[in-house]
């Protein structure tokens, strides 16, 4: 089985199956999916990822 996701051409996710949930979920769980009623990738990492970067980046 392999993570999946359908998207339009602005980035908005139409649809997923689980795995696909599973990888992306920070994106699938975050403010702006609840706000706007669907995940959007380009949204997602402009509003939230560029705010909080230090969230995102690997420890050690």
């Amino acid at each position: 089985m392999s993570g999946a996701f359908v998207r339009t051409g602005r980035l908005d996710v139409l649809a997923r199956n689980a795995l696909g949930r599973a990888l992306h979920a920070p994106m699938f769980d975050s403010p702006t999916t609840a706000q706007y009623g669907r995940a959007n990738f380009a949204r997602y990492f402009v509003l939230l990822v560029r705010v909080r970067p230090s969230a995102y980046l690997l420890s050690e």
